[in-house]
């Protein structure tokens, strides 16, 4: 089947393929990729064989990667190997789990023994090793193996929480990828003109370990809540890129982005300032923010470097910016709903919220501050465009309400949703967003990725003000005017927050960006 593939992938040298031959290549690469991943899910168990637990179609092709396929033995190319044909069809489909794992480990142990030999991932899966002229496909096996665990959550949790032994040396399987391992640059390692740094292919994966979903979908009220190896996986994640901001590789900056959006909960509790916890017990911090599931135990410093880090990025920037604002403004209207929920009162509730989120707003608005990128219209169109990009994240953020695995019903909006976001309050704020950033930054949008401080502040004030007035309008409560100077009060006080953690913790966050 292999072989069959690339024959058809590189076809002899001088042969012309029209458009409609490439589609149906492409189309026929996509079909046999989820064929393929079917079949390895079947539980045709070889009864008395050396592992009853791994099929024959699997062992094949496990054993495949190993051999080198050759097209054209008389010509260049000179083929591609198992491994490269196998991890360019997995892309498409859904993998068994258990064969996600035994491919990987057996990918790392062939690069491992590559390098004890002196070549790195470029040499080991490059010349002469070549596409064919069809240049579909991809010379590095690695990317598309990241893809197919980015398709399969419970395989890529499980990937990136465990290790292999390789010549009688453990590898971390989380530190190999995200620390040790030459990724090679460029559309033919990685088959995606658009995306040509593998590192793109390690954050789907990651993305998919951490929030449990596949990583082309957006979170929904019915994503489980988070379990311990994922939260753990992101506590690694958070203090990975905390200690070392080089990690956050380009290419992966929006899905870093994207996680942070769905530990919201997590990231809230590390960052507030209650005292009321004695004995080691949270206080108040699980009545502010309450989480269903298992909780990423991160703190302060390693929050706030994390937030400055991928906050440079404007996809990164984004999806956190989208992100948080969605779950404060479902949070503010969760407490409105139910004051039950905190011993104090429902200022007090709301205080901690605002000031809390302006402690993320301004700490990824030190990140776009201190950035390479500047300021400016070209900066802002930058920064807006990536709002844009992150609409149909948002929109799913707004449906997990107060996090993922909660049960919280939002309060309905007056009207019909627009851009298929909800028909909830936060739904429609974070609609005002997304489509603010489609019209001119130099206009007179009001919910702006902020090109300034001060704009970032009035920004994030807007949205917590427009939270609480139509939450509370909704539910028939006044205090509308008190409370838009309460919030935006607190939000100061968390912007203040954010840069005393830069002077504090993040003096290696300064770049060349103009504040």
């Amino acid at each position: 089947m292999l072989s069959k593939y690339n024959e058809l992938m590189s076809p002899p040298a001088g042969t012309t393929l029209s458009k409609a031959q490439l589609a149906e290549l492409k189309e026929l690469k996509a079909n046999l990729g989820t064929t393929m991943g079917t079949a390895t899910t079947s539980d045709d168990r070889r009864k008395g064989g050396p592992d009853p637990e791994i099929t024959k179609f699997q062992n094949d092709l496990l054993k495949a990667g190993q051999r080198d396929f050759n097209a054209n033995p008389t010509e260049s190319p000179y083929g591609l190997s198992g491994y490269q044909l196998t991890s360019s069809l997995m892309s498409e489909g859904k993998w068994d789990k258990d064969f996600l794992h035994d491919y990987g480990d057996a990918l790392i142990t062939a690069e491992k023994n590559g390098a004890n030999a002196g070549q790195n991932p470029d040499s080991y899966w490059g010349y002469p090793r070549t596409l064919g002229s069809t240049n579909i496909g991809a010379l590095d096996p690695m990317a598309g193996y990241m893809d197919a665990l980015g398709h399969n959550p419970e395989a890529s949790t499980e990937f990136f929480t465990s290790e292999t032994t390789v010549n009688g040396e453990k590898v971390d399987h989380y530190d190999y990828l995200m620390k040790d391992r030459h990724w090679p640059e460029g559309a033919g390692w990685t088959g995606d003109e658009k995306n040509p740094s593998g590192y793109n292919n390690l954050g789907h994966a990651l993305e998919s370990a951490v929030t449990g979903h596949s990583y082309d979908s957006s979170p929904s009220a019915d994503t489980p809540a988070h379990n311990e190896k994922q939260a753990a996986l992101m506590e690694k994640v958070v203090q990975s890129v905390s200690k070392d901001d080089e990690l956050a590789h380009d290419g992966m900056q929006d899905s870093l982005g994207r996680m942070a959006g769905e530990y919201m909960p997590d990231i809230h509790q590390s960052l507030t300032n209650d005292q009321s916890g004695t004995n080691g017990q949270p206080g108040n911090k699980d009545q502010f923010y309450p989480i269903s599931g298992s909780r990423a135990q991160l703190d302060e410093r390693d929050t706030s470097r994390f937030l400055m880090t991928v906050g440079k990025d404007p996809d990164g920037y984004a999806a956190i910016n989208l992100g948080e604002s969605a779950y404060t403004s479902n949070l503010i209207d969760y407490h409105l709903q139910h004051p039950e929920a905190f011993d104090g009162s429902t200022e007090t509730a709301m205080r901690e919220i605002a000031r809390s989120s302006g402690e993320v707003q301004g700490s990824i608005a030190i990140g776009r501050r201190e950035s390479d990128i500047g300021n400016g219209v070209e900066a802002d169109k930058e920064y807006n465009d990536a709002l844009g990009r992150a609409g149909s994240y948002a929109a799913g953020i707004v449906g997990t309400g107060i996090g993922v695995g909660s049960s919280f019903i939002a309060t309905p909006a007056v009207g019909a949703g627009v851009a298929g976001l909800a028909t909830t309050v936060t739904g429609d704020l974070i609609n005002q967003m997304v489509q603010g950033s489609q019209r001119d930054t130099l206009g007179d949008t009001v919910y702006s990725s902020g090109a300034d401080w001060e704009n970032a502040k009035h920004s994030t004030s807007a949205v917590l003000q427009g939270a609480y007035q139509n939450s509370a309008e909704a539910q028939g409560k006044g205090d509308v005017a008190d409370y838009n100077n309460i919030l935006a009060n607190e939000v100061e006080q968390g912007f203040h927050s954010a840069e005393s953690n830069l002077e504090g913790y993040g003096q290696d966050k300064r770049g060349t960006g103009q504040g």
